[in-house]
């Protein structure tokens, strides 16, 4: 009877998490473009705060795209106090994350999903061993840390393999639930930060 509980458990996870972006992203979209504006350089402000941010001297973080709490300001801010900046390409095939080092957003071109990434040809790739903090994207999250992405698992690999370098997720704080489902695959982030405040876990 417990593998079969199991069992089910395991299958209803994707549609538990489905249901989860479904009500979230509803709420996050509905947020005002100025409420976006206000909160994003909240969270800015404290991401630029964290001990391990201040001395990290490449940055690696996601492109925002939509309603997601934006990096634009984050970017120009790490370039501007002479660190480097990574950012993210999806490599739909192999389902893991290229990183490239940005130069402008004039460089990047818009993928399948909207995002803005690099071209890989005509971008330098950057060693993820050279990486010191990572800038995460999700969807939802919980106290503990756990997380859930756009259901494509590329930050869940990149967490499989480079666990130890400290990263936060941006976020706000409607995005942070009570709690999440999470399976063994499902990588934890190292800390949280919103609008509010900065909920830590692990290097942070």
């Amino acid at each position: 009877m417990k593998q079969k509980k199991n069992k089910i458990v395991f299958d209803a996870l994707p549609a538990l998490k489905a249901d989860i972006r479904e009500f979230v992203l509803g709420k996050r979209d509905s947020l005002p473009k100025k409420q976006i504006k206000s909160k994003s350089a909240a969270i800015a402000k404290k991401l630029f705060s964290l001990p391990e941010f201040k001395k990290a001297k490449t940055i690696f973080t996601y492109v925002s795209f939509g309603s997601e709490a934006d990096t634009k300001h984050i970017v120009e801010k790490c370039i501007a106090s002479g660190k480097k900046v990574a950012i993210p390409c999806a490599d739909m095939k192999s389902k893991n994350l290229g990183i490239f080092e940005f130069t402008s957003y004039s460089s990047l071109r818009k993928s399948t999903y909207g995002i803005l990434e690099p071209v890989p040809a005509k971008s330098k790739k950057v060693p993820a061993s050279e990486i010191d903090f990572v800038v995460v994207p999700g969807v939802a999250f919980d106290k503990k840390c756990n997380r859930i992405g756009y259901g494509l698992g590329f930050y869940d690999r990149f967490f499989s393999k480079h666990r130890k370098i400290p990263n936060a997720a941006l976020a706000f704080e409607l995005q942070v639930l009570g709690s999440v489902p999470a399976g063994k695959k499902d990588g934890k982030v190292h800390g949280i930060i919103t609008e509010k405040r900065a909920i830590k876990c692990g290097k942070i």
